[in-house]
């Protein structure tokens, strides 16, 4: 979907692991949270170009801050996004989930995607957390809880017996 939209400059590594289970999300929130952070990447590598990695994997360990809130032995997808662009100065780290907070030159962008992401992943019962290094990029990772079925319940679609 980035591909498309990003220049030759800037490739992209896509690390889906293929035991990730399910979220339950609105798949467009999630799509938003996903363009919004390529997007930044993308902003980050535009002078120089660089390497923009996605991944998808369940989380070994998940922060402290989700422990805290959630019950034991619940598990954790990780969605990564990190880049090799300009990185973030320290002192703007606390701000950048700050509605309206940019440090972008106008019209490149409103404040809001960092906000808005922090929101929906906040509302999905997740977190988001972000490291960042001047001259080296920049690595936001999304916890969101993995959805598994109440035993005995069956899916509509999948558990459901053919029609003859």
């Amino acid at each position: 979907m980035m591909r498309s939209t990003l220049p030759a400059t800037i490739s992209i590594d896509e690390i889906i692991a293929g035991d990730c289970g399910a979220v339950m999300a609105d798949p467009t929130q999630m799509h938003q949270i996903l363009v919004n952070l390529c997007t930044n990447a993308f902003h980050a590598m535009e002078k120089n170009g660089g390497r923009l990695k996605v991944g998808l994997q369940r989380a070994a360990s998940p922060p402290a801050a989700l422990l805290e809130q959630v019950q034991a032995g619940s598990e954790f997808l990780e969605l990564s996004v990190s880049d090799t662009g300009c990185g973030i100065e320290e002192n703007l780290l606390q701000r950048i989930f700050d509605p309206f907070f940019t440090t972008k030159e106008q019209g490149k962008g409103t404040g809001m995607g960092l906000s808005i992401s922090h929101g929906i992943v906040k509302e999905h019962g997740g977190v988001i957390m972000v490291n960042s290094v001047i001259g080296q990029g920049t690595a936001f990772k999304v916890y969101l809880p993995e959805y598994s079925r109440p035993a005995g319940k069956r899916s509509r679609n999948r558990d459901r017996p053919a029609r003859r």
